[in-house]
Formats: C-alpha cells, sequence, structure tokens
C-alpha cells in the first residue's frame, strides 16, 4: 500500500470519528462510548486545576471555641492552627451570640 493510500485510508477514518459517521450498533460506536467514559472517569483533576487568573472567592468559616475569647486578638493564628492553612487570611469578622448566650465568630477568609 503506497503512503498516499494510506493517508487517505486515515483521514477517512479521522473524519468518520470528527462526525461520529458510525453506526448505533456497531463495534465502532461502542468503542468510541467506552473512550468518552474513559476520559470522563480517568482524567486526573489537575488538567481542570483552577490556573492563576481565577480568583478565589472568600470562605466562610463559623467559629466557637473558648481559647479565643471575646477580643479575637488570636483569631487568625488560632484559624491558621485549625485549618493547616499557614497562608490563610482573615478579610473580616463579627462576633455573634447563639440563643443560648455563647459566644461565635462569623469570619470571612481568603
Amino acid at each position: 500500500m503506497t503512503e498516499r493510500v494510506q493517508g487517505e485510508l486515515q483521514m477517512g477514518v479521522l473524519r468518520r470519528i470528527i462526525w461520529w459517521d458510525f453506526e448505533r450498533a456497531s463495534w465502532q460506536w461502542d468503542l468510541l462510548c467506552l473512550l468518552i467514559v474513559f476520559f470522563i472517569f480517568l482524567t486526573p483533576k489537575s488538567w481542570f486545576g483552577r490556573g492563576p487568573g481565577i480568583a478565589e472567592e472568600p470562605k466562610r468559616i463559623i467559629l466557637k471555641d473558648s481559647k479565643i475569647g471575646r477580643d479575637a486578638v488570636n483569631l487568625e493564628s488560632r484559624l491558621r492552627e485549625l485549618t493547616g492553612n499557614p497562608n490563610l487570611q482573615v478579610e473580616h469578622h463579627q462576633v455573634k451570640t447563639d440563643m443560648s448566650g455563647e459566644t461565635y465568630f462569623d469570619v470571612v477568609v481568603k
């Protein structure tokens, strides 16, 4: 088989795959469906990770911790300790009281 004929055959197969030009009950159809399913379930998450250009939204944390007290002086360091994230930054917080009179913090972090 010449290279030209082989190239035309490959292009024909590629064209049929792109245009999905196979009978529904054929083995080619089944193979393409299996390839799609494998791609969906076996693709690493890192391929679709967030790039550096996408900003993260702030996260809200509700914290009831007797070690902090009402003044929230150690709030950021305590949150870093609890979450294990040394880069955590507190954007703002509110000291609130629940119905039983216990104090908790409503914190927005990034």
